[in-house]
């Protein structure tokens, strides 16, 4: 399936949203949220995701995961 680029931009900011929600969820004590989704381990990613995508929003947003 071929995804154009303004699509995957908008399918980034998406699933970004998502994870900045769920650590959102992770600090207000939700226990679904905090059983799996750790702050160290979103900053683990969005480290790895930047080195692989340097220019991807997250990485220079002050609003990061």
């Amino acid at each position: 399936m071929d995804i154009g680029p303004e699509d995957m931009r908008e399918y980034q900011e998406m699933l970004r949203q998502v994870r900045i929600d769920l650590l959102a969820d992770n600090q207000q004590g939700a226990p679904l949220a905090a059983a799996v989704y750790h702050e160290d381990m979103m900053t683990i990613l969005r480290k790895i995701r930047c080195y692989t995508n340097p220019g991807g929003i997250e990485c220079s947003d002050q609003n990061r995961e």
